[in-house]
């Protein structure tokens, strides 16, 4: 994949957040870029916490490690988001509704897990007959 502005390389953090979210890819999903020789540098950048290291870089001349030592995003930083971005991205606006009702399910099986836990404790107790 060839990066050729500042948005493509948005958007592709913003994919991988969304792919993460979604467990399609992980810290050992390998990722490689392909360039051309003349855009490889030889100095040390300071990613941002939404930045994607690539792993391998292949150029039309060699193919180079990065030795990645810094953690990708686990999904999307929702609170990071431009202004408009969540109502101009179908795919984003899906995801987030999604996770809000996986939540809300999560939150009512928890209760219902609780109270039928808590059921079972009070049959168990000796004093407590079900008539």
């Amino acid at each position: 994949m060839v990066l050729d502005s500042e948005k493509d390389m948005v958007f592709f953090d913003l994919e991988w957040g969304m792919f993460a979210d979604i467990k399609v890819v992980d810290e050992s999903t390998p990722i490689v870029a392909v360039v051309h020789d003349v855009q490889v540098v030889d100095f040390d950048l300071e990613p941002s916490n939404t930045d994607i290291i690539v792993d391998w870089i292949v150029t039309n001349k060699k193919k180079l490690s990065t030795k990645r030592n810094k953690s990708r995003p686990s999904g999307i930083y929702w609170d990071l988001l431009e202004k408009g971005m969540l109502e101009a991205t179908p795919p984003l606006r899906e995801l987030k509704n999604n996770i809000k009702v996986k939540i809300k399910y999560q939150l009512y099986d928890n209760t219902i897990n609780k109270l039928l836990s808590l059921s079972k404790e009070l049959l168990n107790l000796p004093y407590l007959r079900i008539i």
